[in-house]
């Protein structure tokens, strides 16, 4: 086995380790925050100074949207720090001007690096697994702090957050109060002066040091503050899956529906009549909402509740990658409603549609992505990708080792 390149597989229980994943859905998720000490060589390939810098000089990809300048816990104004320059389809953007952010960050300010999940191996590695196990949308963004100085004033967010801490150390305190399941609504855009007055008696003080994840549920009060010359940290944010998606997701559906097409009752019917036709739409609501063809879409919904990152692989000379597998006491079977992986006493849930391209590739000694693009023409390359990544973090297949 190669061991000079880090493994950047991560999966849930890697990332929660040494707490089980069991234990974390029981006393922590969207309960209370956690603290996680690890080991500096936990989370590899996700970032250091030497690639935050490379990224940073690779002025292309940088926008004032993107390349965020916090100084004494305020944004600082974009225009301040960038200069209007051509972006690569030739129209003009505000762009992150070097000498201006030096300027900056010479006077104590932070960086804050939006969606850089998808920048490094590592940090694909970690959002996908997130997204795998908790069945969420993840966006990672990158705080580097120095100087001892606070980027953000104590607040609460809308999403639950895993910060995965990579250089230097910074101190966090967290809140005893917690606004309830708050989301990116105009209701819960609060004024600074609002949280700092509702935040509460601090909670806990925590230093977080390379190889430490700080779990944060959406809506727990917090603030950090760097405690040495640099620090590197991306927080991954966890979006689920909400009532208001279902309501999405029936609206859409409640068109094929022609009591949803008809007029409402004119005001000189009375309220009666408005009662009749709100309690006759409640009803088919209520009937299109329990039936399988709402709860096949819905899961399928869930199912692509994920954003899109990588799944683009370039075959070396010209040849598609062999994979091999790795276990032959894995077994697909049914499970509750659907299928699951088998191993031993373990079972894993596979999901819906994907059990035959499992199994295909657990009756295989070798293959490629190819040959099973190929034996499942109706999946997407892009799909059958995701599940072979999936697979590969399960320890299940890998690239073949060459002869």
């Amino acid at each position: 086995m190669n061991t000079d390149k880090p493994d950047t597989h991560f999966s849930l229980e890697s990332i929660l380790a040494p707490l089980s994943v069991s234990e974390f859905f029981r006393d922590y998720y969207g309960k209370k925050f956690i603290h996680i000490q690890g080991e500096p060589g936990k989370f590899p390939d996700v970032m250091d100074f030497d690639s935050f810098a490379r990224l940073l000089n690779m002025t292309s990809i940088w926008s004032a949207h993107s390349l965020e300048v916090v100084l004494d816990r305020a944004r600082v104004d974009p225009r301040a720090y960038s200069v209007s320059a051509p972006n690569r389809d030739g129209q003009d953007v505000l762009k992150p001007d070097p000498d201006k952010v030096m300027d900056f960050l010479r006077q104590g300010a932070s960086l804050v690096a939006n969606d850089v999940d998808a920048l490094t191996a590592g940090a694909a590695g970690i959002a996908n697994a997130l997204e795998q196990g908790l069945n969420v949308k993840t966006q990672g963004n990158l705080y580097y702090s120095w100087k001892q100085r606070q980027a953000f004033a104590s607040h609460f967010d809308t999403h639950d957050v895993f910060a995965v801490h990579l250089v230097g150390e910074k101190n966090w305190r967290i809140y005893e109060n917690r606004v309830p399941s708050p989301i990116r609504h105009d209701a819960f855009s609060v004024s600074a002066e609002f949280q700092e007055k509702n935040r509460g008696p601090v909670a806990a003080e925590i230093t977080m040091r390379p190889g430490d994840l700080l779990y944060l549920p959406r809506g727990q009060y917090h603030d950090a503050l760097a405690s040495s010359e640099g620090t590197i940290h991306i927080a991954f944010s966890a979006t689920g899956v909400i009532g208001l998606d279902f309501l999405a997701a029936m609206s859409d559906m409640v068109v094929g529906s022609e009591k949803y097409r008809l007029n409402f009752p004119r005001l000189e019917d009375g309220q009666d009549a408005l009662k009749k036709h709100i309690e006759m739409l409640s009803a088919e609501f209520a009937k299109i909402a329990t039936s399988q063809d709402f709860l096949d879409r819905f899961t399928q919904f869930q199912r692509d509740f994920h954003y899109k990152r990588g799944g683009i692989q370039i075959p070396a000379v010209g040849k598609d990658p062999l994979y091999e597998r790795l276990v032959h006491d894995a077994q697909v079977a049914r499970f509750q409603n659907g299928f699951g992986l088998y191993r031993g006493n373990n079972v894993t849930p596979i999901p819906p549609g994907f059990e035959k391209p499992v199994a295909w590739m657990l009756s295989r000694r070798t293959f490629t992505l190819g040959e099973m693009a190929e034996a499942f023409p109706g999946e997407t390359p892009h799909s059958l990708n995701e599940l072979l990544v999936q697979v590969r973090r399960m320890g299940l297949v890998d690239h073949a080792k060459k002869a």
